[in-house]
């Protein structure tokens, strides 16, 4: 395990939805493939970068 100020590569596998909730336990927001996607394009565009297709392997 690395020490703290180290530096940790972190791999996740999440299946389905990553929900956001409030102290109440509303959700307030959600994350998905659909969701990451859109936010990437969006950031591309925004930032005047080359789109590349996370979707495929040969990326």
């Amino acid at each position: 395990m690395p020490e703290a100020g180290e530096v940790a590569e972190v791999f996740l596998v999440i299946v389905g939805e990553l929900l956001f909730l409030d102290d109440d336990g509303n959700i307030v927001a959600r994350e998905n493939r659909r969701t990451s996607l859109e936010r990437y394009e969006a950031y591309c565009e925004a930032n005047g970068l080359e789109l590349r297709d996370l979707t495929s392997f040969q990326a």
